[in-house]
């Protein structure tokens, strides 16, 4: 990982198509690390979901390169690593896991973050109705250990059709909900690494099962 890290490291500092293509092979080299991590986490979770088996590392890692059609910020491309391990690969409608490489800012997450009209409409509904589930999952002292925030950008009140003073107001505001889990540089050269990013999994899956059963409904 440390070839991974330094590479990112000196592309953050150098973010441009000029020095990206004299260090084309840093590049690689650092890139295929990230493709045998990702696979080492795939051939993991297919142990308990068969259909991880089909997934592939390529189907789950994000292009270096950014979009920059929108952007104010016009580097060319992203200072980190990302794979989405999901049934499908990263491009699935179903809830899946987010692992995002970067110096002293990688972790581990998932939930809901891109989200239609249609998604929060369906989001707040399980959650008015069925908070108990979601609570439980949240108060659960080893979700709390390792995932202790809620993340997601916010309403400042209360979303049209439910009134301020909602029980769940504080979950229904949210347009975001999904949670992370920080890693130390170090860690991720650690031998049990994989061992972390798969309990990681593991812990967070029952928060990404009421998510698939939100939206599918």
């Amino acid at each position: 990982m440390k070839n991974i890290l330094q590479f990112l490291s000196e592309l953050d500092q150098n973010n441009n198509s000029v020095w990206f293509h004299q260090h084309k092979a840093q590049y690689q080299r650092a890139r295929g690390e990230f493709e045998q991590l990702c696979a080492n986490i795939l051939a993991r979770l297919s142990q308990n979901n068969s259909n991880f088996a089909f997934v592939k590392p390529k189907d789950c890692i994000f292009r270096i390169n950014r979009d920059v059609r929108f952007s104010a910020n016009k580097a060319p491309y992203k200072n980190n690593f990302g794979a989405y391990f999901a049934e499908g690969g990263k491009k699935s409608s179903k809830q899946g896991y987010y692992l995002h490489i970067q110096p002293q800012q990688s972790f581990l997450g998932g939930g809901a973050y891109e989200n239609t009209p249609e998604m929060l409409y369906k989001l707040r509904q399980e959650i008015s109705y069925e908070p108990e589930k979601f609570r439980n999952v949240f108060n659960n002292p080893i979700f709390k250990q390792h995932f202790p925030q809620l993340l997601g950008n916010q309403l400042k009140t209360a979303p049209k059709g439910y009134p301020k003073d909602h029980p769940q107001i504080d979950l229904l505001r949210h347009t975001q909900l999904y949670v992370a889990h920080g890693y130390a540089d170090e860690e991720l050269s650690e031998v049990d690494f994989v061992d972390k990013c798969i309990a990681h999994c593991q812990i967070l899956q029952p928060f990404l099962s009421l998510l698939d059963e939100a939206f599918l409904f």
